[in-house]
């Protein structure tokens, strides 16, 4: 329930960046960056972004298959950047960052046992797992895959993956017109996300907080 909740925040927060913007060009470089910017670690599920871009096709404030080909082109660049980021800086991600979270070194051994089963298909297998999608192209690049085969394997199954997603929000029509009429009262809803995220952000700081102290009695 907290991670559909999470999603449809950030759905809605990343469709009120983009409203705004008057040039169609920065729309699509807007959702680009936020797709290629998933390979680098930006906690913005690719969904949602996908989603919004076939939302704003749906309105016409961008055409449907330029929308398709750039979000394809973000998809494409985040994998890239995270094949790299495993290559060349693999060792030392795990090392400061990675091992001290506990979920995060459980959501990565499970990934790793799973592409040590299925080697470069599991760049397919894992496109709809969020979460263990983002960690596949930086092990395909830690374990050496080749970058030829690991970029056939994402081509296949980013086209389709981008296709549906948009589609599936042009031509439902779903997300932010079946809450509010965005243009009309778009600063009230610009008040409520930022208390939402506000108030999110307080949550989740108190439960560090309450398992720091829980840690800290264990330990003592």
């Amino acid at each position: 329930m907290e991670q559909l909740y999470n999603f449809l925040l950030l759905y809605h927060l990343l469709a009120f960046v983009l409203f705004p913007l008057d040039s169609i060009a920065a729309i699509y470089g807007v959702l680009f960056l936020f797709l290629a910017g998933s390979g680098a670690g930006l906690p913005v599920p690719e969904e949602v972004t996908l989603f919004v871009g076939g939302y704003l096709a749906h309105t016409g404030a961008t055409h449907l298959f330029s929308t398709i080909y750039v979000s394809t082109l973000g998809l494409l660049a985040a994998d890239v950047i995270g094949y790299h980021i495993g290559k060349y800086a693999g060792d030392w991600v795990y090392h400061t960052v990675l091992k001290h979270s506990p979920y995060l070194v459980s959501l990565i051994a499970k990934a790793q046992k799973q592409f040590e089963k299925h080697g470069e298909k599991m760049v397919i297998y894992t496109r709809p797992l969020m979460g263990i999608r983002g960690a596949v192209p930086i092990f395909a690049g830690h374990f050496g895959l080749n970058f030829k085969r690991f970029m056939m394997y994402d081509i296949l199954v980013s086209v389709p993956w981008a296709i549906l997603l948009i589609s599936i929000s042009y031509y439902l029509g779903t997300g932010i017109d079946l809450i509010t009429e965005t243009r009309e009262i778009k600063h009230i809803m610009y008040a409520v996300i930022a208390l939402a995220l506000i108030s999110y952000s307080g949550i989740q700081f108190i439960k560090k907080q309450r398992a720091k102290i829980a840690n800290g009695n264990g330990n003592g």
